[in-house]
């Protein structure tokens, strides 16, 4: 099987700086970048986004950052593991201060981390920290805000996630989920910056040595399983198949696609209990594309920098008739039952045979704390159920549980997955 594409962190191991020290030089040049200045950059934004990279309009390339208007600036931290990347990821200065100084202080007590700046050894601090607080309820958003506030983020990070468009998108998790998600898609999108950087650095230092320029592919086009495409001409139906859909931060697909753009392994992309319908490592897929256009559209916005992407799953009826799935649909007593005890991690036996099951699919349920803290499944109404904003109908997923799952996708769905930009149009 061929290698794993290497996510940022690994591809730079060992270096500091987002901007490779030569790239500096020639980015401070061009005006795209700002000297260093107490930890920080000013960069321009519109030359950090990887089309325009590799495709620069003319206006993206005639301003410098001093002439650049505030919605096309941004100011990011000059090293990748500091206290101003803590400040980046959404944390107010104070809370920041203190994540850096356990994070300095406490390097020998995690000796698991072979690197002691390995992105998860900086991370731990910031998730610590985050479930110190005590979980809002699912339906007040007020208790929300206050539980982002308690978890030291600043007003402009609480924003993003408090978006009312997303309200009931938020809802499918819980507040603790979400902080530590934007904290990672924002450390994502500076990784994701970062290897661009290196790597730009590389191909020239390969043009000098030939004494001659090359025509080489643009450095977007390496990203394993990236199609040409963007999301919008992603297509929707497929005779004789069914077409499944997943949004998600790009630097989130390391691992999934070798590269020569074959599925390597769905481990990449599994989701964790607690969850709807399972209690081990499962695969969620939206039978919507819209749900999951939604789902990138909120992870853009939480993200200054960085990438969303959707992923399409195509699989021929004849694979998936013979699973004989169970249907579990709101308001039946079994989805109420299953996404219940799913929730609160505790399926009494007459439900487990659901468990054993290679598919499940289902009715999307929201408020998922508010699930999790009923005192009986009895309890949950139509406020639990995700709605599509087209129709209101309740949205759909398919759920490939546990290591059956994984087996079965691996098989039979290694040359049917698709990867696909969000765009800059309008999602």
């Amino acid at each position: 099987m061929a290698e794993a594409y290497p996510s940022p962190a690994d591809t730079i191991a060992g270096s500091e700086d987002i901007f490779h020290p030569l790239d500096a030089v020639a980015r401070e040049l061009d005006g795209s970048i700002s000297p260093p200045r107490a930890g920080t950059r000013k960069v321009n934004k519109r030359r950090l986004n990887k089309s325009s990279e590799d495709y620069p309009e003319p206006t993206d390339l005639a301003l410098t950052v001093g002439e650049l208007s505030l919605d096309d600036l941004l100011i990011i931290p000059k090293v990748l593991f500091s206290v101003q990347t803590y400040e980046y990821c959404g944390f107010t200065s104070a809370v920041a201060s203190r994540l850096w100084n356990l994070f300095q202080k406490n390097k020998d007590e995690f000796p698991e981390f072979d690197d002691p700046e390995h992105r998860d050894y900086f991370l731990s601090f910031a998730f610590a920290f985050i479930d110190e607080v005590s979980e809002p309820s699912a339906f007040q958003d007020q208790d929300w805000k206050g539980a982002l506030q308690t978890m030291g983020f600043d007003s402009r990070t609480q924003d993003a996630i408090m978006l009312e468009e997303f309200t009931d998108l938020r809802r499918t998790e819980t507040a603790s989920f979400w902080a530590k998600d934007t904290v990672d898609i924002r450390l994502g999108g500076l990784e994701e910056v970062q290897r661009v950087s290196w790597e730009r650095s590389q191909q020239a230092d390969r043009r000098r040595q030939r004494s001659e320029r090359e025509d080489r592919p643009s450095i977007t086009s390496r990203i394993p399983g990236m199609a040409v495409e963007t999301a919008r001409d992603a297509k929707q139906n497929a005779p004789g198949s069914t077409v499944l859909w997943k949004g998600l931060a790009q630097h989130r697909t390391a691992g999934l696609f070798t590269p020569e753009n074959t599925v390597q392994d769905f481990r990449a992309i599994a989701s964790n209990p607690p969850s709807d319908f399972s209690l081990s490592a499962s695969y969620y897929w939206a039978v919507d594309k819209e749900i999951a256009m939604r789902y990138i559209k909120w992870a853009s916005n939480k993200m200054d920098i960085g990438e969303s992407v959707l992923l399409r799953l195509e699989i021929a009826n004849s694979l998936l008739e013979p699973l004989q799935a169970p249907v579990l649909q709101y308001p039946s007593s079994l989805w109420k039952q299953h996404i219940y005890s799913c929730r609160r991690q505790h399926v009494p036996k007459e439900l487990r045979y659901l468990l054993s099951k290679t598919l499940l699919i289902g009715h999307i349920g929201t408020g998922t704390t508010a699930i999790a803290n009923l005192r009986d499944w009895r309890e949950i109404d139509v406020r639990h159920t995700l709605r599509r904003k087209s129709d209101n109908g309740i949205a759909t997923q398919y759920v490939f549980s546990g290591l059956d799952g994984l087996d079965f996708l691996n098989e039979h769905c290694f040359g049917s997955l698709a990867m696909y930009r969000s765009g800059d149009q309008d999602l």
